[in-house]
This record gives C-alpha cells, sequence and structure tokens, in this order.
C-alpha cells in the first residue's frame, strides 16, 4: 500500500495531473507525520503549486509545514539511506524554496 501509494503520487505528477498529485502528496504526508516522508511528501506539494499551479499560499503554506516538521524531527530520522534521510539536505532544501517563495517566513528557527 504504502509504495502504491506513492507510486499514484508520483504517477499523477508526471502525467501533469498536478492536483490529484496534490491531493495524494496531502494523504502521504499526514499518512506519515513527523517522519522524513513528510518532509518528501510537503516538498511535491511547494514544487507543483509553485511551479505548475502558480499557487502562492499553498506553496507558502506547505513551506511553513515543512519547516515546522524539519526543526521537530529528531537526528535519527535522518539514517542516511537515501538523499531524504539527510539532514543537510533538508536544510539546503529549506534555503532554497525560501528563496523562491514570495512572502515566506525565513525566521522560523531551524536545527542547523
Amino acid at each position: 500500500m504504502y509504495l502504491g501509494s506513492w507510486a499514484a503520487a508520483e504517477s499523477n505528477f508526471y502525467l501533469g495531473r498536478f492536483e490529484e498529485a496534490v491531493r495524494r502528496y496531502t494523504v502521504l504526508a499526514d499518512r506519515h507525520p513527523q517522519q522524513v516522508e513528510e518532509l518528501a511528501a510537503l516538498s511535491q506539494i511547494w514544487h507543483c503549486s509553485t511551479y505548475y499551479l502558480k499557487q502562492q499560499e499553498p506553496a507558502r503554506a506547505a513551506l511553513q509545514r515543512i519547516q515546522a516538521t524539519f526543526a521537530k524531527l529528531p537526528e535519527s530520522a535522518y539514517n542516511g539511506t537515501t538523499q531524504y534521510h539527510n539532514r543537510t539536505y533538508w536544510k539546503g532544501w529549506l534555503d532554497d524554496a525560501a528563496k523562491q517563495t514570495p512572502g515566506a517566513n525565513t525566521t522560523n528557527a531551524r536545527p542547523q
């Protein structure tokens, strides 16, 4: 079920069905709270909202949720098995996304 859910979200993304992809990524993010998988799903929501749907408010909301989740995740969540399981990856991702998101709150305290 887990891989099938990701595959369905990714398929919709690559088929250009961005609203359906966002819906599916939202379900995945909610299914994996306070886990690296939540960050991955939310980053795809941000990506769809920013680049394809051109919806600034959902992009800002996704970024804020990623920032909050990132700040709370314990170091043990980052086991290095994939790029997504690396704290440094998410720190860089957040810095880049904040620069690309109009009105983003860049003052959130995030672990270094």
